[in-house]
């Protein structure tokens, strides 16, 4: 049956088009249209917009997750530049979709939001196995590694978890790249350093 995995990634994928459009508010119809494709064709692969939902969830944090691996396993990028990117990695297909308005998952479809949480909350260990190396290699503070998950974690949950970034106008991508460069850079400059 690989076309039919392979349709239900495609319908998945519209499906995260559709919300990225319209936000929970998308229907099967818009995903069906989208992919034109009769709404009863759809419901065969999915039955309910909450089970496409959490397919499509499933589907974003996997292609995360591989993005990741894959600047983890890259011999071409140096410690530093690793740890930077796979904080901060989304893969290129999503790039242009607003993970600023998963919260809005949280009241509509509670499952996926709690499935959002839960990827949130794990599989650091990739991200913080290379920032040990780099506390081995000297390229990095010795740092409070709890306390550095703590604040990657916060901050991502912070992102998706209500409009504080959408009402500054802030894109997730700059969020994304200004947190970056507090968490390496710090956020005194040389001549507060210099100051008492």
């Amino acid at each position: 049956m690989k076309d039919e995995k392979e349709l239900k990634i495609k319908v998945a994928e519209a499906a995260m088009k559709a919300f990225n459009e319209k936000g929970v508010k998308f229907r099967m119809d818009d995903v069906a249209n989208m992919l034109q494709m009769s709404k009863k064709t759809l419901y065969k692969l999915y039955d309910s917009k909450e089970k496409l939902i959490l397919k499509a969830v499933d589907l974003g944090f996997g292609a995360v997750m591989e993005k990741k691996q894959a600047i983890i396993d890259d011999p071409d990028l140096g410690m530093v530049e690793k740890i930077k990117r796979v904080i901060i990695a989304i893969p290129d297909r999503y790039q242009t979709m607003d993970w600023r308005r998963l919260y809005e998952f949280r009241d509509s479809f509670p499952e996926a939001y709690e499935r959002i949480q839960f990827y949130l909350q794990n599989n650091w260990e990739g991200t913080i196995d290379l920032v040990k190396k780099g506390i081995e290699q000297g390229l990095i503070r010795d740092i409070n590694i709890t306390v550095f998950r703590c604040m990657l974690e916060s901050a991502f949950q912070s992102f998706i978890g209500n409009t504080a970034l959408i009402d500054a106008g802030v894109s997730y991508d700059d969020a994304l790249n200004t947190m970056i460069d507090i968490v390496m850079t710090g956020i005194v400059t040389e001549k507060g350093a210099k100051s008492k």
